[in-house]
């Protein structure tokens, strides 16, 4: 993958295992088509969290921001065991 294939937003830090592409879709396409992959891949979307959404419904602006939150429970869930944090705590 060259340096033109990935970005890191403004604001962010590159951390390692995320990968960052601008997509030439609007979000909503973009996401649509992130969802059809993701469930052609065999894993499963958890959730989509909408964050201009919500910034929105608290009087904020915030451009149009979704986060896509998959994975795949079969393949996922014998490494969270082998690799469990103690609880955390608020305090």
């Amino acid at each position: 993958m060259s340096a033109a294939d990935e970005m890191t937003p403004a604001g962010t830090a590159p951390t390692s295992g995320i990968v960052h592409r601008a997509s030439p879709l609007p979000v909503a396409d973009t996401v649509s088509r992130l969802a059809e992959v993701i469930h052609a891949a065999g894993a499963k979307l958890f959730a989509v969290v909408d964050h201009s959404g919500e910034a929105a419904r608290a009087g904020l602006s915030l451009r149009d921001t979704k986060l896509l939150i998959f994975g795949s429970p079969v393949a996922g869930t014998p490494i969270m065991r082998r690799r469990r944090s103690p609880p955390s705590t608020c305090r």
